[in-house]
């Protein structure tokens, strides 16, 4: 049995259960406080569904079926007390006092869920940036070590220098921050230009232009880091 099935034979469980009210004399509260036990379960079942699924985000996802379960255990708790109360002839609550009460309950709990929603859409959106962009950064630390790895076959001493420049630029880009700013594209484009440019020079063998480009990387992601710290 797996985990979606055992959710639903819980639910079916749980309306089972409180389908036991009907044993007692039937009132208005009675049904009121069926009908909100399951709008309860119900949003039980779909929040723990959420966790099935091969995408779910933990703890963002959690928060749900934590939620809707403390929504259903104090939904059945006025509807118990109401309901008590009555039957043992202490004091009748209004069917109205009890519906305005369920209604509220259920309206506070829904903008919190709500809310979360909100929260939990924006936590993924970012999650996917920094996913993207730490993909940028590793696929330029790729190349960087390609370039390296080019490097090697230079004579020396340019070999030694080159190799030195490289290894500098890819620690500088390797210990930068992923996140950064949409004002700061065009240097991060420009830093994967001259990464490309300084593969060709590296494979052209043109020491002078390897030199200059490997200068003009280190400045380049020296002011990116600078920049990024700043608009934190």
């Amino acid at each position: 049995m797996n985990n979606k099935k055992r959710i639903f034979l819980v639910g079916i469980i749980s309306l089972l259960v409180i389908s036991l009210v009907f044993l007692l004399p039937i009132t208005i509260n009675v049904i009121v406080g069926y009908i909100f036990g399951v709008v309860g379960i119900v949003a039980g079942v779909l929040s723990m569904l959420l966790l099935t699924k091969k995408n779910v985000k933990i703890p963002q996802d959690i928060a749900f079926p934590i939620e809707t379960r403390i929504y259903l255990i104090s939904n059945l708790v006025i509807s118990f007390f109401a309901i008590e109360l009555e039957f043992l002839d202490i004091f009748v609550v209004p069917y109205l006092v009890l519906l305005v009460l369920q209604v509220l309950l259920l309206a506070f709990y829904s903008i919190r869920i709500i809310a979360l929603s909100s929260g939990k859409e924006h936590i993924d959106s970012v999650e996917v940036k920094v996913a993207s962009k730490v993909f940028d950064i590793q696929m330029m630390l790729a190349d960087l070590s390609t370039v390296k790895a080019i490097a090697g076959d230079l004579p020396s001493p340019s070999k030694e220098k080159a190799e030195k420049d490289i290894s500098g630029i890819y620690d500088a880009l390797r210990n930068s921050d992923p996140m950064s700013q949409p004002n700061l594209e065009p240097t991060e484009n420009s830093i994967k230009e001259n990464i490309a440019k300084l593969k060709e020079a590296t494979v052209n063998k043109n020491h002078e232009s390897i030199a200059t480009i490997s200068s003009q990387l280190q400045k380049q992601i020296q002011d990116r880091n600078n920049r990024v710290k700043l608009l934190k």
